[in-house]
């Protein structure tokens, strides 16, 4: 079961058939579009999705070696630290910012 869609058998095959695997499946439930018949991921969609997710890749690469400091559930500050002092860095709990209401 995927996302509350129960896969038939002859779904499970033509799934392999075709090369889809189970991930696949949750991408197309998750950016289809609907149709009377069900779902179709258009060209143009793909396109547009791709580009956003490639500069969604490029914003998260750019955030590598950042560090945040949090006391108390607050930010302090947050900083690139040289590489010396970034390989010193003490390893800790991951802690989740979570947004103040």
């Amino acid at each position: 079961m995927t996302n509350g869609l129960t896969v038939t058998r002859h779904a499970e095959a033509r799934m392999r058939q075709r090369g889809y695997a189970e991930y696949d499946l949750e991408w197309l439930l998750e950016i289809g579009e609907e149709t009377h018949e069900g779902l179709f991921v258009t060209h143009r969609r793909a396109r547009e999705l791709a580009y956003r997710f490639r500069r969604l890749a490029d914003r998260i690469e750019r955030l590598a070696g950042t560090f945040l400091v949090i006391q108390n559930g607050r930010l302090v500050t947050i900083y690139r630290p040289d590489r010396r002092k970034g390989k010193r860095l003490p390893k800790a709990p991951r802690h989740r910012l979570r947004k103040r209401r």
